[in-house]
């Protein structure tokens, strides 16, 4: 990621979407965290870090994006590439052609059910909270 000296390797999608997302955005997941400012979520475990990157042994993530429309509002389905569930879905608000606010709800498990269920998707929550502490792994 852009200022780090990581010796991880470049995934293409992560830098680019560091560089959508305005100076002073927030990332809400709800239930953990919120993140304000790029040093919070361009820092090495940061949100952007966890969604690019495995907490455990810092390889590539098997994570894929999608993006769709529900309800009448722009959303990001996030897919579990090894079993191919739904397992978050996400809320971007935008203004000046920048992101302002990224909304998890990958520990929402009703809200990711029912959006997988709509659009006939499997899905696999996480519950109400992570079964660990990703902020601990190194």
């Amino acid at each position: 990621m852009r200022g780090t000296n990581s010796s991880k390797p470049s995934i293409p999608y992560g830098p680019i979407c560091t560089v959508i997302v305005s100076d002073t955005a927030t990332i809400d997941m709800h239930g953990l965290e919120s993140e304000t400012g790029r040093a919070a979520f361009e820092r090495e475990r940061g949100w952007f870090y966890h969604n690019f990157y495995n907490p455990f042994d810092g390889s590539p993530s098997t994570l894929r994006w999608q993006a769709t429309v529900f309800q009448d509002e722009p959303i990001i389905l996030v897919f579990d590439g090894l079993d191919d569930a739904l397992v978050s879905v996400m809320r971007i608000e935008g203004q000046d052609a920048a992101v302002q606010r990224i909304r998890v709800y990958a520990l929402c498990p009703d809200t990711v059910a029912e959006v997988g269920a709509t659009f006939g998707f499997p899905v696999r929550t996480f519950g109400y909270r992570f079964p660990f502490d990703v902020s601990a792994q190194s």
